[in-house]
């Protein structure tokens, strides 16, 4: 959808709200990517099965954001912490240290040359019936990787070695 609000919501889009047919709120996300020109919002349209009704709306200029990843998506982290969310992620293997150097940089390290690099989930997810979005970029060494777990034995998506990553 492309919508239009001109100049009637907040420069933050901190005001903008989506409702179902009911007027329940709807989770959503906004994409930290915004400017004072266009935004992007992921909206949860929970057990949407049919075409129905969602409405948007915005202009009140005291309302302050709702957005959140962790309500809209399977699994979120936009590493826009001071530190790793570890109830979400687990080390590989030993001997690695990951630290979030900047807003959504992830700096992982190996104190054993050669050896695998990298954190995955600790929440498990389907092969089938997803997709999954993330940037891996590699500065130095062997590269690295984010996993999403499969199976609580395999890694199912996986990026690294300066790529980016989609799996359908």
């Amino acid at each position: 959808w492309h919508i239009y609000v001109g100049d009637h919501c907040r420069e933050d889009y901190g005001d903008i709200r989506f409702t179902n047919s009911t007027g329940a709120e709807l989770a959503y996300y906004l994409w930290p990517d915004y400017s004072n020109e266009s935004a992007r919002f992921a909206v949860r349209l929970e057990g949407a099965d049919a075409a129905g009704v969602t409405q948007i709306h915005y202009g009140n200029p005291t309302a302050t954001t709702t957005s959140d990843g962790d309500a809209v998506f399977l699994f979120f982290d936009h590493f826009d912490g001071d530190s790793i969310n570890w109830d979400k992620w687990q080390y590989h293997t030993t001997g690695i240290t990951a630290t979030i150097t900047s807003p959504s940089v992830v700096r992982i390290t190996n104190a054993n040359p050669g050896g695998a690099l990298g954190i995955r989930s600790k929440s498990t997810f389907p092969l089938a019936d997803i997709i999954a979005e993330w940037n891996v970029a590699r500065y130095e060494g062997n590269g690295g990787y984010v996993g999403f777990v499969s199976s609580p034995s395999s890694i199912g998506f996986t990026s690294g070695r300066g790529s980016t990553g989609q799996s359908e």
